[in-house]
């Protein structure tokens, strides 16, 4: 019987005791840390799952386990990974448990570590995109260090939005979009709460929309989602899913649907082309969630970012909720989908 390992991390208990610090929650990297998790409900999910493919599963609590083979050339005991870390304690910690993987040649869910780590820079998947003939908004990149360069990008990035760079969360985006004359003091504040860097970039107007991909082009899914509101009305083309709106979706009355049933049957295939134009060109792995602002009277596609690990937790109102619901009208699917692609990817069938 092969055995797989399902590692993730305690990010919250190890954050703690490196920080030791009160003031934890005003911290933004400890709440992106909290918005990332794996709940234990899917991990379990996961793990029953490929213990019904006839697989004997582990769980490492802690991605520092799989140093401790590297450090000691202690032969590894199982024959794939599933790869539900992000890291701990660095911007680019969403590529540690990766690289540790591959050190230990050993095959692994998901993105592999140039990916993940590029799909956490925002202004550098941008780049990319663009190169491949996807439309991106105008932005610039800024950093601590170089806080006077928002002087000379007003007039023609103005309505603007300012956001961090790192990450593929919602932490630090706020619904305030900023006209002229303004973000001088709101730029400079950003910059001290995310001092690695801050994209200030041009508000795009249009439809919110995700898009979830599991598994490859052809055989896999592709399933895109518009936010909407609960009621089938449409969000005014200035609405933004900030974090403290995405905390209070109950209140905004937000749902996701299945962009099928607001936009054109063009426009959807427009935007499945594009993401499959840009899961190429970032090589994505087994899943990942693109996120797009759509403006439906031009039909012009504007990337925003692309997550390589998303979230597949099944709570009330999240993305996978809905595609279970709406997309494969079964509970858990989504879930189970994705281990079928990584089995599928790594032993070529879904079956140990």
């Amino acid at each position: 019987m092969s055995k797989i390992l399902i590692v993730t991390d305690e990010r919250l208990d190890s954050y703690k005791t490196v920080l030791g610090s009160p003031t934890l929650l005003a911290d933004p990297v400890y709440k992106e840390l909290l918005v990332e998790r794996y709940s234990k409900a899917t991990i379990s999910l996961i793990a029953k799952e490929l213990s019904e493919q006839g697989f004997q599963v582990d769980i490492h609590g802690d991605t520092r386990q799989l140093a401790q083979y590297i450090e000691k050339l202690t032969p590894f005991p199982y024959s794939a990974v599933i790869n539900l870390s992000t890291g701990t304690h660095a911007t680019f910690r969403a590529g540690q448990a990766a690289i540790l993987l591959d050190m230990l040649r050993v095959p692994y869910s998901g993105s592999d570590p140039q990916t993940l780590l590029v799909l956490r820079d925002k202004s550098l998947s941008k780049v990319i995109a663009e190169h491949v003939g996807v439309k991106a908004p105008k932005g610039v990149l800024l950093s601590e260090e170089s806080p006077k360069k928002h002087m000379r990008f007003h007039d023609n990035l103005y309505p603007m939005i300012v956001k961090p760079n790192f990450g593929c969360t919602s932490v630090g985006i706020s619904a305030k979009v900023l006209g002229p004359h303004e973000g001088h003091e709101y730029i400079a504040k950003m910059l001290k709460q995310f001092p690695d860097g801050v994209i200030v970039e041009q508000f795009v107007s249009g439809t919110e929309v995700t898009v979830f991909i599991v598994g490859k082009k052809g055989s896999g899914h592709i399933i895109p989602l518009v936010l909407t509101r609960s009621d089938n009305t449409q969000l005014p083309p200035d609405f933004i899913l900030s974090s403290n709106r995405k905390k209070m979706k109950r209140i905004y009355n937000l749902c996701w649907r299945l962009a099928c049933a607001s936009l054109s049957e063009n426009l959807v295939q427009s935007i499945e082309e594009i993401t499959w134009k840009l899961a190429n060109a970032f090589r994505v792995r087994d899943y990942a969630r693109f996120d797009f602002r759509v403006c439906e009277k031009t039909g012009d596609v504007y990337f925003i970012e692309c997550n390589g690990q998303p979230g597949l937790d099944v709570s009330a109102g999240s993305i996978p909720t809905a595609i279970n619901t709406e997309w494969f009208k079964k509970p858990n699917k989504l879930q189970t989908e994705f281990v079928a692609a990584f089995l599928g990817r790594i032993y070529g069938q879904s079956q140990a």
